[in-house]
């Protein structure tokens, strides 16, 4: 009962965090990233398309999807289909479940600039197939080729 209520606590804890942007460095895009580029911008950016996906993954929709992010309404839509497309690809650690609190924290520290042991530690989980850095690492690089 304690464990489920900490991942409860985490999960509201980090879906209020995510409400509200931060800042990171941006990346340029180049081929192997396009696919995570959510808002079109040649740039993954963790403070938006990682927070469009984590939200996504704990079930936001719509304007709370996109608020604080400086995206257009218009601009809703295709992002919804772009999430939705690439369906189980979002299982990055293989587990068979799409989860903010692990697929969702990977996506968004890969967005930020962590590789290595910083882009997995602590978030992997414990039945996934996909769970070394490297791993990860060459999965999140071959979505788009």
């Amino acid at each position: 009962m304690r464990n489920f209520i900490i991942r409860k606590l985490s999960k509201i804890l980090l879906m209020l965090w995510c409400v509200s942007p931060i800042s990171y460095a941006n990346i340029t895009c180049n081929d192997a990233c396009l696919a995570l580029d959510l808002n079109n911008d040649n740039m993954l950016e963790a403070q938006i398309d990682g927070i469009l996906f984590v939200r996504h993954m704990f079930g936001l929709t719509q304007d709370l999807l996109i608020k604080d992010l400086d995206i257009g309404n218009d601009a809703f839509n295709e992002i919804s289909k772009t999430i939705h497309s690439m369906g189980d690809a979002l299982d990055i650690d293989s587990n068979g479940e799409i989860d903010a609190l692990t697929d969702g924290l990977i996506l968004y520290r890969y967005m930020s600039g962590e590789r290595g042991s910083r882009l997995v530690e602590g978030i992997v989980a414990p039945n996934a197939e996909r769970s070394s850095a490297v791993q990860i690492e060459v999965y999140l690089e071959s979505l788009s080729q």
